[in-house]
């Protein structure tokens, strides 16, 4: 009984607030994740850096530092009001590679006033795999320490933060006068121990305070949208676990409360849509594919008035290869990237020991499931895969753009 009371109150406190918003509402905004930077300090093309290739999911971690600054340099051509990153900045955490994306995120602000917000993810901190790959050997790498984030990254949202959680590195910016993003730091970096952990969590301690965001915010009549690098919702019925928060049916309880209708997450490197409608609200979580994932991408989207649209866009190596005169593989990017994600995903897909054209059948199914692609008429799939099941729950819906009309 306490639960909708809490949740009733809420809900007309919202509706008293979005009266007074501002029709005219303009919101030009991108989303990136899981760049997975690492430092090419800390890396040579032998063996072992070979092996971590391999053992991926597909994601093109030799070409992070082109992919980064061809995305940056294309940000600089379009021009959004400001850029979302949703954790996993690093390959594993490493300071030196957090310090390489800080001076590019850096420079990239000097060059354009554009700003960039970021949240860690569950890479990022504090992480006991940081490594360096020289030839056939792995040797620790330094990680960045949990209380260094906001320093390492303080141009990056938190001195423009305008509430700030006092337990995670959750804050909240005000890009417009009535627009407020919610960027929330779900990581569990204190269970990092031998194997860092792939959980997070929106505790009730942070739910407390994203309810005083939404009273905050309230009295200043002001849409929320919220960015955060775990899953607010399942994706996928296999691979859910580490994936969407704990505690979620809880967490979402609060967003519909406070009618937070759209979340980026991240985590994922999968490119996928869930919704949920909790009583009069329906929320969106909009998993963000890897940006070193195939088809390397992004998320552009907008607020006219109360109508969001959203729609992914490939990053152009090839036209940034072509005005810094880079060689192969970037002049040949787009053959190259999907080819080179099917090669590095079959290292591990091989293992299934499937025959060849249900192989070849399973890594096109993987490539259009992670760029959110319809994939309903692909042949020869292993009809016993649990894995090409799960890839085929929402075969023919386009997980790459949603238009929908907000609460008023």
């Amino acid at each position: 009984m306490k639960r909708i009371l809490i949740y009733l109150l809420t809900s007309a406190i919202a509706m008293l607030a979005s009266a007074c918003r501002p029709l005219s509402m303009h919101v030009d905004g991108v989303v990136v994740s899981d760049l997975h930077l690492l430092s090419v300090d800390l890396y040579d093309h032998g063996k072992a850096f070979t092996r971590v290739l391999e053992q991926g999911d597909g994601r093109l971690l030799q070409d992070a530092p082109v992919l980064i600054d061809a995305f940056l340099e294309q940000m600089q051509t379009e021009r959004p009001q400001f850029i979302v990153l949703t954790g996993d900045l690093t390959y594993n955490g490493e300071k030196q590679s957090h310090q390489a994306l800080a001076q590019r995120l850096h420079q990239f602000e000097q060059r354009t006033k554009i700003p960039v917000y970021v949240i860690p993810g569950n890479h990022d901190l504090d992480n006991p795999w940081a490594s360096k790959f020289v030839q056939e050997e792995v040797e620790e790498a330094e990680p960045l320490r949990y209380d260094d984030f906001p320093n390492m990254y303080h141009e990056f949202g938190y001195d423009e933060a305008i509430m700030r959680d006092p337990h995670t590195w959750s804050y909240v910016v005000q890009p417009q006068k009535h627009l407020w993003l919610l960027c929330l730091d779900t990581t569990l970096y204190t269970m990092n121990e031998m194997v860092p952990t792939t959980n997070g969590n929106i505790s009730k301690a942070l739910r407390k305070w994203i309810e005083e965001v939404h009273q905050a915010a309230t009295k200043q009549h002001a849409r929320v949208l919220v960015f955060m690098h775990h899953n607010l919702m399942d994706h996928n019925s296999l691979l859910h676990r580490g994936f969407t928060i704990d505690e979620a049916e809880e967490a979402q309880q609060v967003f519909a409360a406070s009618d937070f209708e759209i979340t980026f997450s991240g985590h994922m490197h999968i490119q996928h849509i869930a919704k949920q409608t909790i009583g009069n609200t329906t929320l969106y979580d909009i998993a963000q594919s890897s940006l070193l994932t195939y088809p390397n991408q992004f998320a552009h989207f907008t607020i006219e008035g109360d109508a969001f649209h959203f729609q992914e866009e490939e990053v152009d190596v090839e036209g940034y290869a072509r005005k810094h005169q880079l060689g192969e593989p970037y002049t040949i990017f787009n053959t190259y990237k999907k080819e080179e994600f099917q090669r590095l995903a079959s290292t591990r897909l091989s293992k299934k020991q499937l025959p060849k054209d249900q192989l070849q059948a399973l890594l096109e199914l993987h490539s259009l499931y992670f760029g959110g692609y319809p994939h309903e008429s692909i042949l020869h799939l292993p009809k016993d895969d649990a894995y090409a099941q799960s890839m085929m729950e929402h075969a023919q819906q386009n997980m790459r753009e949603l238009s929908v009309q907000l609460k008023p």
